[in-house]
């Protein structure tokens, strides 16, 4: 069973489990009264020895969170999110990267298809892996990178609002000079170009 234990110097309580293993874990809960941090230990040490999936993980959080808080745990969809960070990138872009923003958008969404519209959470570093796959065997490498980089910032933003925990962008690489940017020949223009 989970157990909790209140450091001296500070008012939250600490969380303490093992996993399925028998490997131990400890976590503070941000919880100040001794019933809601057992609460939360007890949903802890649950989807540790369980290994549930995320899905099960995301409700067995927001049942805790609907209890402590009063309300419910922040979610969204994919494409929700990103029509409020374009709406947000109106006034502080201009008319060409909004043109570029909404075509990252329009090609993510349609590599997602439905998936678009469930949570933002269950979209996983694989599938941007896909995507970015995609793009680099049809778009030279800048553009494929520049892809990336407006997808990183759409999640950069859902990170900041607490939407996800972790950005699955930030572990997704840029893509080296394509085969499509070698077969084109694509090159640089010489001083007497210039």
């Amino acid at each position: 069973m989970a157990s909790i234990h209140r450091k001296k110097r500070s008012p939250y309580w600490q969380a303490y489990w093992r996993d399925e293993r028998g490997h131990p874990h400890c976590r503070s809960t941000k919880q100040k009264t001794r019933r809601e941090a057992q609460r939360i230990a007890d949903a802890w040490e649950l989807t540790a020895k369980r290994r549930r999936s995320a899905q099960h993980v995301r409700s067995v959080f927001a049942e805790v969170y609907r209890d402590v808080y009063g309300s419910e745990l922040p979610s969204t969809t994919f494409r929700e999110h990103a029509s409020k960070w374009l709406n947000e990138k109106r006034i502080e872009a201009s008319t060409a990267s909004l043109r570029s923003y909404n075509t990252t958008v329009n090609h993510f969404l349609a590599h997602l298809g439905e998936r678009a519209d469930q949570d933002i959470t269950t979209i996983s570093r694989e599938e941007i892996i896909v995507w970015r796959s995609s793009l680099a065997g049809r778009l030279f490498h800048v553009t494929t990178n520049r892809h990336i980089k407006t997808l990183r910032s759409i999640f950069k933003s859902a990170k900041r609002d607490g939407l996800i925990l972790e950005n699955p962008v930030d572990a997704v690489a840029s893509v080296a000079s394509s085969q499509t940017d070698r077969e084109t020949g694509r090159r640089p223009f010489s001083l007497s170009e210039i």
